[in-house]
């Protein structure tokens, strides 16, 4: 009896320790990921693909803070509806990547609805086959 109820104690700690997100967040390369900012469109998609929303998240690229060297996809975000939406704010930034022949997008937004990218720059600086921003899989209401 006494693992059971230290194995439900872990899994409720570990549960709370990763809340949902919501509010204004920033992404700057020029400072840690801590707290409200993330240094990379990796480590905040990251979050929110591990943690879900429980209210509408933006996500404002610092001016100036890139270009972003990454390949990224928002999957499947738990929380997201027509009042928790998901805006990402480029603010003129470049997010890019060289992508391969079984990877060719730079962002992928797949089973997220209500998204919405604003002034970003995606650059898929692949020859061919390259497709910079790919919205798939139930990703209704989003706006690119």
């Amino acid at each position: 009896m006494g693992r059971i109820l230290g194995t439900v104690l872990v899994l409720l700690l570990h549960t709370s320790l990763h809340a949902q997100l919501s509010g204004t967040y920033t992404i700057n390369a020029g400072f840690p990921t801590s707290g409200s900012n993330y240094a990379s469109f990796s480590a905040a998609f990251s979050a929110l693909n591990a943690n879900g929303v429980s209210g509408a998240v933006i996500l404002n690229v610092v001016i100036g803070s890139g270009p972003y060297q990454e390949q990224v996809s928002l999957d499947s975000i738990n929380g997201l509806s027509s009042t928790n939406t998901l805006t990402i704010n480029g603010n003129g930034n470049v997010l890019h990547y060289t992508t391969t022949a079984n990877d060719k997008q730079v962002l992928r937004i797949s089973g997220c609805p209500y998204v919405t990218v604003d002034s970003l720059v995606v650059k898929a600086l692949s020859l061919s086959d390259a497709v910079g921003i790919h919205v798939l899989n139930g990703s209704h209401h989003s706006i690119i």
